[in-house]
């Protein structure tokens, strides 16, 4: 049994939409003596599955290939290192895939978890819509 926002968590949505869901009969919570929500570990692997399901369903128009390229600071950009990056990460989607990639790029330490093209790759990638990324080094 899990409270609502351990579940809320491993689901990866909100604890209000855990409650919303058990008002509306969507999930099956049981209460506890103190009246609170508790929900059981088969609800949670139920709602799992089929989030799962629902993502491999998912059109492949909507579900996109991404590439991620980073360099450490404004010369590196300047000599071509983030060029050089981007065409061969293309080349190997072009090779591997048949649809265009997104394109996100950075400028900055891989330390740095500022980075406005990393978090906008991890939103979507939380939402689902990208299925595969392709990158350079794992740094």
């Amino acid at each position: 049994m899990f409270t609502v926002s351990q579940a809320a968590r491993r689901l990866g949505v909100c604890s209000q939409t855990i409650r919303q869901c058990d008002r509306k009969g969507h999930i099956q919570c049981h209460r506890n003596p103190g009246n609170h929500r508790r929900v059981p570990l088969s609800e949670v692997k139920r709602l799992l599955g089929k989030m799962h399901r629902n993502l491999i369903r998912e059109p492949s128009s909507k579900r996109r290939i991404a590439i991620y390229a980073r360099v450490s600071g404004h010369r590196q950009k300047t000599d071509g290192d983030l060029d050089r990056q981007l065409k061969t990460l293309t080349q190997e989607c072009r090779k591997h895939f048949r649809s265009s990639p997104l394109v996100f790029t950075d400028i900055g330490s891989g330390l740095n978890m500022k980075r406005r093209g990393l978090r906008r790759l991890l939103t979507l990638a939380q939402r689902g819509t990208i299925h595969t990324l392709v990158i350079t080094h794992r740094d």
